[in-house]
């Protein structure tokens, strides 16, 4: 195999970006309102006894800010083709505050006044909060959550990559304190995998933001945050600790149930100039072929209009005799099926229809180009990435910020 391939940029090859608040020939980028921060997500699962919740999630900002938004919303993505985004169904009562400097907390308000009220399957804009944070330090978000209907949440399945040891979350289906202004979280979450916090968290900023769309792979399932700012998965571990990203992906998500129903996510990309479709796995090995894979992800970028549309290479599946600690003992889950995969790749590396450029990722994680074998030591399972295999990735230079320009 040789060196893994960098991203191909066509218009990057005339004008190659020196930074990436500008093009490199002198072009100014306006502010605009945009996510500036980490660590931002959706939720992944909907509970109907839990319908209380308190939590505090750490973020970075990725510029200095002077005043900011919160984005929360009230809906969920379902892990199933059939389904996509889905409400609660009924309506959430949120307050929340912004803890900067560490141990001192600033009311956020909602049309003025301290709880706000999300409907049904949307989200809710905060006011904007007068609180100046650095570039790159570290801040909390404190919500307080009351829904008849249930909490919805993210969920890591099975592991807890995505827990801070300073986050906090409790929930309960009986009624909680409000703690945004004042009190303390234990993290009793019954298994430490689950997770809420804000989609976005929105300032003005000339700096880009990058929205990740995607399924278990993109969400960071097996990954663990060994790098300590608790960005996971294929993309946003190598991005995270320069830009502002919102990782969106979603355990066993097909491109075919994104395009199902996907509303709120399309809203809130306008607070994005990035958008990277890492999704696909579960399309290819439900038995999709390259050609209809391609079709579901082009239809799913046609929804970002005016946006910079990246994908990625898809890594495979495989079974194993000894944990996947050796490349020999391992096997392609479906031949059929991994031949859908290398045929998309290869299309993917060719340039698909409207696409910005692409990050190769498989050559990384694969014992070479298109053996259908991961290197060993690079996955738990056979379907996902480790941290090893995300560090290599992120090692590997293939995913560069720079090129993630904002405009």
């Amino acid at each position: 195999m040789g060196s893994p391939l960098r991203p191909v940029l066509r218009p990057l090859l005339r004008s190659p970006l020196r930074d990436p608040l500008t093009t490199g020939q002198g072009v100014r980028v306006t502010p605009t309102l945009r996510n500036v921060a980490t660590r931002c997500a959706i939720p992944n699962v909907l509970s109907t006894t839990l319908k209380y919740a308190n939590a505090r999630r750490a973020h970075y900002a990725r510029d200095a800010i002077a005043s900011l938004q919160i984005v929360i919303p009230n809906f969920y993505v379902k892990a199933t083709a059939a389904t996509g985004e889905a409400g609660t169904g009924g309506t959430a009562t949120v307050s929340a505050s912004i803890e900067y400097p560490l141990g001192t907390r600033t009311q956020v308000l909602f049309s003025g006044v301290a709880t706000g009220s999300i409907p049904n399957n949307s989200y809710i804009v905060s006011d904007a909060v007068a609180v100046s944070i650095p570039k790159d330090a570290l801040f909390y978000v404190w919500l307080h959550w009351e829904n008849a209907s249930g909490f919805p949440y993210r969920n890591y399945t099975g592991n807890n990559p995505g827990v801070f040891a300073s986050d906090g979350y409790e929930y309960s289906a009986s009624s909680l304190a409000d703690k945004t202004m004042s009190g303390t979280i234990a993290n009793n979450s019954p298994t430490n995998t689950n997770v809420f916090g804000c989609c976005a968290i929105i300032a003005m900023s000339k700096r880009p933001a990058v929205l990740l769309i995607g399924d278990s792979r993109c969400l960071g399932t097996r990954d663990s945050n060994v790098a300590g700012f608790g960005d996971l998965g294929e993309v946003e571990k190598s991005i995270g600790p320069s830009l502002a990203v919102a990782n969106y992906g979603i355990s066993s998500l097909t491109a075919q149930g994104w395009n199902n129903s996907h509303a709120n996510q399309v809203a809130l990309a306008q607070y994005f100039q990035n958008i990277v479709i890492q999704i696909g796995v579960n399309d290819l090995y439900s038995g999709a072929s390259a050609a209809t894979l391609i079709t579901r992800n082009t239809t799913i970028a046609g929804n970002f209009t005016g946006k910079r549309i990246f994908y990625t290479t898809i890594p495979p599946e495989t079974t194993s005799t000894d944990n996947w600690a050796t490349e020999v003992n391992q096997t392609p889950v479906s031949v059929e099926n991994d031949t859908q995969r290398k045929s998309y790749n290869a299309s993917v590396r060719a340039g698909l229809s409207g696409a910005y450029g692409y990050f190769e990722i498989a050559d990384v994680v694969e014992s070479a180009r298109d053996s259908g074998i991961w290197k060993a030591g690079y996955t738990p399972d056979g379907v996902h990435e480790n941290a090893t295999a995300t560090a290599a990735i992120k090692a590997s230079g293939n995913i560069n910020a720079t090129v993630f320009a904002a405009t």
